[in-house]
């Protein structure tokens, strides 16, 4: 592996609103792509309660270049008071490191 990348997951309460997510990063340029996953059940504890809930992961790739970019812009849009955003980088193949900083060349 030559190239890295940006990877942020993400988690949403809707299709439509995991779809909101996706379309704004890509179409502002800040990602190259996300994929919305099938709904999952989430348990966790919510303001000293346990809750469950039906989410939609968001898995959203980028250049490291843009990945501060990208996480900023997703807690401004993201509907969740406390949105999960957690980003790493993985070595990638050169071609596929090269679309993801610059996905129109």
């Amino acid at each position: 592996m030559q190239g890295k990348i940006a990877i942020i997951c993400t988690t949403a309460a809707s299709r439509e609103s995991a779809k909101l997510i996706a379309e704004t990063l890509v179409f502002e340029k800040l990602a190259a792509c996300a994929q919305i996953e099938s709904p999952i059940d989430s348990i966790y504890k919510w303001r000293g309660k346990t809750e469950c809930a039906e989410e939609f992961p968001v898995t959203i790739k980028t250049s490291p270049e843009k990945l501060d970019a990208a996480a900023r812009r997703l807690a401004e849009i993201h509907p969740y008071e406390c949105p999960q955003i957690i980003a790493s980088l993985a070595d990638a193949s050169e071609s596929y490191a090269k679309w993801c900083a610059d996905p129109e060349a």
